[in-house]
């Protein structure tokens, strides 16, 4: 039998714009971006009908994030990366979900957030607010992160032909740090970065061995193993986002190899199916019930389950509930009458960020950087801290604002894009080289996605820089010191 033909891997990725086109011009996506801001803006302006300006902001936004995700995923040599993924995600939050939004308070519904309810008319400003702010995280993203020449495609080298020990190496490591949470806990942030490695290693090892011409079907049986695992430990983390999150590794390799794209389309919708029916009613209704004597979150999401205490709606239903919760710009919208009720607060609820560098080791009793716990209490959801169930997020945006208005969402909104930005150029274009590059690639993706406050997400950014750049100088120089005595032996030995 022949040999099969070289892969020319490089013709398999996402073919990127043609040099010298508007497309490769660094800035050229930002101003897609901001012409359609600008038309929602405009909206605004010219009517005071909050399910008019929400329809034609989610008429220009939907479309042009969907484009937008599609040029960067041309861009990228790995077909997904942190702006392909963002906007990807929200031409659904803010595009989709926001017609949904529409369509609710023209039929006169009330918007409820916690325990209360949101005006309509704050709900068009928040909408507002939170696509300036996303624009202000465009443009700081662009200016810092990596652009590769087109012509350097070409020479890609196949992915069939890099070595895997070292993600499976972090993949250890991430599992020890999960197993073992309680017990290295004391290190705080500086250990949790590793949470997200056993998902890198696993989006590199169905990447890498995918990209052969015959993986095998033993490929098929360690990449389903290896995601319901994922799925299973983050099951501990109560978040419907990072179960699901646990799926990327299939949807990956379906969307980057030719010959998988086929089971992209019904992958997709049948974990959209997993998620409506399953996994959003269980998980919700798990963070409604009381906390058993050492009971984790598993154990009630499971306990939920089998108990059937979770809704049974129908399918529509299930959908317009989704959609709701996408719709992030709902605690802006709260935050927005808070600050015309109350005025900005100036950094008031971002004092936790005087202590938030300070490594746990050196204060075991440090308090909880994230505000989600906080937020909830501040809410009235509950009595006090120890009874907190659910963790509510304020966003970026709108802790940004509620501190210093639309001038800080601006300003705060695209430092915290420099600081992705700036990640990702230490990543590269081609993490996959590298197990650490690659779980620093990973954790920018879904970083620009979940942002439940500005200030801890510029903690956890600075933490991803020291602990996983330390890692990476250690690994560096530990091969140095090989390479070293490797050159002198073989100088001995001739």
């Amino acid at each position: 039998m022949s040999a099969a033909p070289p892969r020319n891997d490089a013709a398999l990725m996402p073919r990127a714009p043609r040099e010298g086109s508007f497309w490769q011009h660094r800035f050229s996506p930002l101003a897609v971006h901001a012409s359609a801001v600008f038309i929602a803006i405009s909206a605004y302006w010219l009517t005071d009908d909050p399910a008019l300006v929400l329809t034609a902001g989610a008429a220009v936004i939907f479309p042009t994030y969907l484009f937008l995700a599609w040029i960067e995923a041309r861009r990228a040599p790995l077909g997904l990366s942190p702006l392909s993924f963002y906007f990807a995600w929200y031409s659904l939050a803010l595009g989709v979900a926001a017609l949904h939004m529409a369509n609710r308070i023209d039929d006169r519904e009330r918007i409820s957030f916690s325990v209360t309810y949101i005006r309509h008319d704050d709900t068009a400003a928040a909408y507002i607010i939170y696509l300036i702010g996303s624009l202000a995280l465009h443009a700081g993203l662009q200016i810092l992160r990596p652009i590769e020449p087109p012509e350097s495609r070409d020479a890609a080298e196949e992915l069939d032909e890099i070595p895997v020990l070292s993600f499976g190496l972090l993949w250890i490591a991430g599992t020890f740090v999960r197993l073992f949470s309680t017990s290295v806990s004391f290190l705080g942030a500086a250990i949790g970065v590793l949470n997200w490695a056993p998902l890198a290693a696993l989006c590199a090892y169905a990447l890498v061995r995918g990209a052969r011409p015959r993986p095998g079907l033993h490929y098929w049986i360690i990449l389903g193993a290896g995601m319901v695992i994922e799925a299973a430990f983050n099951l501990r983390t109560g978040s419907k986002a990072y179960i699901m999150f646990s799926f990327l590794p299939a949807l990956w390799i379906f969307a980057r190899e030719p010959r998988y794209k086929k089971f992209l389309l019904p992958a997709g919708a049948l974990l959209t199916l997993l998620y409506v029916t399953l996994v959003a009613p269980v998980v919700s209704s798990s963070r409604e019930l009381q906390w058993s004597a050492n009971e984790t979150q598993t154990d009630r999401i499971v306990r939920t389950y089998l108990e059937k205490n979770y809704e049974n709606d129908t399918l529509e239903e299930q959908a317009e509930k989704f959609l709701t919760r996408q719709f992030d710009p709902v605690p802006v919208a709260f935050l927005y009458r808070e600050v015309e009720r109350t005025g900005l607060r100036y950094g008031e609820t971002l004092d936790y960020m005087a202590y938030a560098f300070i490594p746990r080791p050196l204060w075991p009793e440090k308090p909880s950087v994230s505000r989600g716990a906080w937020f909830t209490l501040y809410l009235g959801q509950a009595r006090n801290e120890r009874s907190v169930t659910t963790s509510t997020g304020q966003t970026a945006t709108g802790e940004l604002y509620w501190n210093f208005g639309l001038p800080g969402v601006v300003a705060g909104m695209a430092f915290i894009g420099l600081l992705f930005g700036g990640v990702w150029r230490i990543a590269g274009p081609r993490p996959h080289k590298d197990g650490l590059l690659f779980l620093l690639y990973i954790t920018i993706c879904f970083g620009m996605v979940d942002m439940p406050e500005a200030g801890t997400v510029v903690v956890g950014v600075v933490y991803r820089i020291l602990v996983i750049g330390m890692l990476i100088w250690i690994t560096r120089y530990a091969e140095q010191i090989l390479l070293r005595r490797s050159a002198s032996r073989r100088v001995l030995a001739g």
